[in-house]
């Protein structure tokens, strides 16, 4: 058993043995066995070495160990454990260890390893890793990646990257990338780009551009413009406009423009105008309006054509012509003309013609015997139709192979009276061609309605061909067509 340092004959006042200071060097220098008991503090500078059964450190030495000393500290192997007895620190190892004795640091390689034991920081190579060992973030040369260890983010260089290791956003110089490493938006101009690196908005200014980079869309003022950047489109003023900025479409007063800007049609009103304002369409009222005046012209609503004193002059529903008084002159639905029914000018009728009355057609053969300045032949006042049937003369002359006098028929025939002339058979001359004369000067003949300056005509030159001759009411004058003419 080992001695105890006493106390015994020392006291204040005694004589100090040695054996009184000795026990204190043996103990201290381990040249006889003491027990040695602290209470306090217990600060040691140099190595601590020991020696015994169980290390030769007793449970006096409180904080460092417990009273287990084999699963406390074993510095033989360098490992240190926790009060479960499992490994927390193997210095031998260069590892730290968790409570389930999972390494967490491994400190020789500088990894910081998670509880799958795979690697998850290297501080040495500034590395972290997934938890399939792949790169995530590399912060020496400032990156991070993505789980297929392709390059992500680059904060040295400013930009990031896509799935396929190229370019998207480069925040340095404030530009996204498309998948061509071409700028898509510059937010540091506010401008987004085209495939082609042309600008295409710009919502600093607030304006859109076109391949050109021209101005399209300027939404701040709310205009639209063409590609010489002409204004197109006000949707502020709700205005649009031509090529000459001038106003095209207003459709907040609902009006079209023409080119002089006034307006062509008024759609709030149902107005079509004409070029200086006056006369215009209402297809609201069905109403026509005249230049002149301004008063209606057609009512389509009622199917009526209206005079200048606002008379109906044609009733196309009940079709009828009227006169200024409103009388009807002629009603072609009940084939009625009007007694006071006159022709002045040019008539045809393109099917039957049937009147108030009834009257056989009279027609009578002529044979053409040859030319004269007075001609035997002539039309009547009262032949309806004529056939020439011959004609008896030889070769022609210069003139013809005969002629008729209409002297007579125009002169005394009412105005619009009609004679028709039919060519049915050729002589032994030529072919019959008929000199149609007034005799001894003196009035003139309308063709197809153009002016014929002479009084004489050549007509149905062939066979089968036919001309209409129609008194004008003057002397002398008179009209023609069909196909002899």
């Amino acid at each position: 058993m080992a001695n105890i340092l006493t106390q015994v004959g020392i006291g204040t006042g005694n004589i100090v043995e040695a054996h009184h200071v000795s026990q204190s060097i043996d103990a201290f220098t381990g040249t006889v066995a003491y027990d040695i008991s602290l209470s306090g503090s217990f600060n040691l500078t140099g190595s601590l070495v020991a020696s015994g059964s169980n290390g030769g450190i007793n449970t006096a030495v409180a904080g460092l160990i417990d009273s287990n000393v084999s699963q406390s500290i074993n510095w033989d192997n360098r490992i240190a454990y926790n009060s479960n007895e499992d490994i927390s620190i193997d210095w031998e190892l260069n590892r730290l260890h968790d409570d389930n004795g999972q390494i967490t640091v491994q400190w020789n390689t500088k990894n910081l390893i998670d509880s799958s034991n795979v690697n998850s920081i290297n501080w040495d190579n500034r590395e972290a890793y997934d938890d399939n060992n792949q790169f995530s973030i590399n912060w020496k040369d400032r990156q991070v990646f993505s789980n297929t260890a392709d390059l992500s983010i680059d904060w040295q260089v400013k930009e990031t990257y896509d799935s396929s290791v190229i370019k998207s956003l480069n925040w340095g110089n404030r530009v996204t990338l498309d998948s061509n490493s071409s700028a898509s938006i510059n937010w540091g101009n506010r401008v987004t780009l085209d495939s082609n690196s042309s600008a295409s908005i710009n919502w600093g200014n607030r304006v859109t551009l076109d391949s050109n980079s021209s101005a399209s869309i300027n939404w701040h003022t709310r205009i639209g413009f063409d590609t010489n950047e002409v204004n197109s489109i006000d949707w502020g003023g709700r205005v649009a406009y031509d090529s000459n900025s001038s106003q095209s479409i207003s459709w907040e007063d609902r009006f079209f423009h023409d080119e002089d800007n006034i307006a062509s049609i008024d759609w709030n009103n149902r107005n079509l105008v004409n070029s200086d304002a006056t006369g215009y369409f209402n297809w609201e009222d069905q109403l026509a309006y005249s230049k002149l005046d301004g008063q209606h012209s057609i009512n389509w609503e009622n199917r009526v054509l209206i005079d200048d004193t606002n008379a109906a002059s044609i009733y196309w529903n009940n079709r009828q012509l009227n006169d200024s008084s409103a009388n009807t002159v002629l009603d072609w639905e009940n084939k009625i003309i009007s007694e006071e029914f006159t022709v002045n000018a040019d008539f045809s009728v393109s099917a039957s013609l049937i009147t108030s009355g009834s009257r056989v057609r009279n027609f009578r053969t002529i044979t053409i015997t040859g030319y004269s300045t007075n001609p035997t032949e002539a039309i009547l006042p009262t032949d309806d139709i004529i056939l020439v049937i011959d004609n008896t003369t030889g070769s022609p002359s210069a003139v013809g192979d005969g002629n008729l006098s209409i002297t007579s028929f125009l002169s005394t025939s009412p105005a619009g009276r009609c004679v028709e002339i039919v060519k049915v058979k050729d002589g032994t001359g030529d072919g019959l061609v008929l000199q149609i004369t007034t005799g001894m000067g003196g009035g003139s003949l309308m063709i197809n309605n153009t002016s014929y300056g002479s009084a004489n005509y050549t007509a149905c030159s062939a066979l089968g061909s036919s001309i209409t001759l129609m008194s004008m009411g003057a002397s002398a004058t008179g009209s023609m067509w069909g196909t002899g003419v």
